[in-house]
């Protein structure tokens, strides 16, 4: 399964009663679902029972489908943590200083999942 808000923000090292960033959060998860979706030029389902199969092969209608319940999902999620971390810290991706990109890790984690 996806991370929860809550889970995330215990990875932001923000404390769970403090609401002020939730709504930032929220929207970066949902940014970030998309973001690993479009890196793994795959959809992305909660459970292995979510991915339709063929009634007669019952193999996946589907072969670009992946389930966060599957051995890709603890890549997927901590790809997830990095990448909310990530934005959280550094709201633009350019400073006058520095530029900042997503972290090598993950890139490294998702790799062997693209569909390429």
């Amino acid at each position: 399964m996806w991370p929860p808000l809550s889970e995330v923000k215990s990875h932001c090292v923000i404390d769970e009663d403090s609401s002020h960033d939730d709504i930032l959060l929220t929207g970066f998860i949902s940014a970030a679902k998309n973001h690993i979706a479009q890196t793994l030029n795959r959809k992305i389902v909660s459970r292995t029972s979510d991915i339709e199969l063929d009634e007669d092969t019952l193999l996946p209608i589907d072969e670009y489908v992946l389930a966060m319940d599957t051995e890709a999902g603890s890549s997927i999620r901590l790809a997830l943590f990095l990448v909310v971390g990530h934005w959280y810290l550094n709201r633009e991706s350019t400073s006058t200083l520095t530029i900042k990109e997503v972290p090598m890790s993950f890139n490294a984690l998702l790799q062997p999942y693209r569909v390429y």
